[in-house]
């Protein structure tokens, strides 16, 4: 055990402690009961009390998890996701998956799919691609359209394999095709791994990594402790600014609302400048972009380190700021070139979407999950 832990809980520098697993089944037992709030609760209120706590000024910043998965190319991606499923589906009901498939499927799913094992060619890698999807294709057609036992269905591998084959292929009429670079939705709804659905790709100043972000205020004043006062966990794709609201307004609701909160330019949007005023948020002090300050001097008063808007035109004002902080072109651009809304196929295999997705059609579940980042397809 590490002398930080026995500290803690006042143990002697010589006492063995507990096993490593206690903690992670300790963990384990919190977010199945939703109770990982209530330590870091019980200790701020101890803290308060104690006079440690001076939340006068906090700052935020995020930092990237790992996700416990290994890096999978899209190839292993479909390949792995199909044996994960079979896996499990083998579990559940052997017998039924055994008369599905056949020998060549053991010889191709027995083992992990990993890249190594793969051919090299760019055109043996794309045949092999429509193999799998082949494969997958029969397996989710036997499942929602044959004879398949309905509790089957509601395998959350079996939903992750129908989530990555409407991500990574489409029908166009006569046959299952493999999806272009520029014809599959944005890494926000990507699925990472098989082995964590919710695990997210992203980059950032030159690192790339799949997993999540972590987003930690603390007290930074020199006449007391540095304490962490919120903690907000997101998938790797969820930019700063998006989350940088909410973070405000759980500290409000803890009446641990700074005067001053410090962040860095990746969390300030025009939106954020404006509302952390005009709702009585703590004031957040971050870095702005030279060319916002130079074109909006006339337009624009500083005010105790946030920005509020002068005049009528209030509402283009935001649409301008929010267009010079983040570097973004207008929205229908960014759809046009970003995620190329317009080129993107919605049709996949066809299979009639109610009968795994009731009261929705493919069409409108698919474009709604492509287009907002914060729906799953369902």
């Amino acid at each position: 055990m590490w002398i930080d832990w026995k500290y803690a809980l006042g143990l002697e520098i010589t006492d063995a402690g507990f096993n490593f697993s206690v903690l992670s089944e300790f963990r384990d037992r919190l977010l199945a009961g939703g109770a990982e709030g209530r330590l870091l609760e019980r200790m701020l209120k101890l803290f308060k009390e104690k006079g440690l706590l001076n939340k006068d000024e906090q700052r935020t910043d995020a930092t990237h998890i790992l996700a416990a998965v290994r890096n999978l190319n899209r190839l292993e991606i479909v390949g792995e996701t199909l044996r994960c499923a079979l896996n499990v589906l083998a579990q559940v009901d052997r017998e039924w998956l055994c008369e599905q498939i056949d020998a060549e499927w053991f010889a191709r799913y027995s083992q992990p799919v990993t890249d190594f094992r793969l051919p090299k060619p760019k055109k043996e890698r794309e045949v092999l691609a429509l193999v799998f999807g082949r494969d997958g294709d029969q397996l989710l057609n036997e499942i929602f359209l044959g004879s398949a036992p309905a509790y089957l269905r509601q395998l959350p591998a079996v939903e992750g394999l129908r989530q990555v084959w409407v991500q990574h292929y489409y029908h166009d009429g006569t046959a299952l095709q493999w999806r272009t670079q520029n014809n599959f939705p944005p890494s926000g709804v990507m699925i990472a791994s098989p082995y964590d659905t919710e695990s997210r790709y992203s980059h950032k100043r030159g690192m790339e990594w799949r997993g999540y972000k972590v987003h930690l205020s603390e007290t930074c004043n020199d006449d007391a402790p540095n304490l962490i006062t919120q903690v907000t966990t997101t998938d790797a794709s969820v930019q700063e600014a998006s989350v940088i609201m909410g973070i405000q307004g759980e500290l409000h609701a803890q009446d641990l609302s700074p005067n001053v909160l410090l962040v860095d330019m990746a969390y300030v949007s025009s939106d954020h400048l404006v509302d952390s005023k005009l709702i009585m948020r703590p004031n957040c002090s971050a870095p702005l972009a030279p060319p916002m300050i130079g074109s909006l001097v006339s337009q624009m008063r500083m005010t105790n380190g946030c920005l509020s808007s002068i005049g009528s035109n209030s509402r283009s004002l935001v649409r301008k700021v929010r267009s010079i902080v983040t570097g973004n072109p207008p929205l229908d651009r960014v759809a046009n070139r970003r995620y190329r809304c317009s080129s993107i196929k919605l049709t996949v295999w066809p299979v009639p979407l109610a009968h795994y997705a009731p009261a929705a059609s493919s069409c409108h579940v698919i474009s709604h999950s492509i287009h907002d980042h914060s729906m799953k397809l369902s």
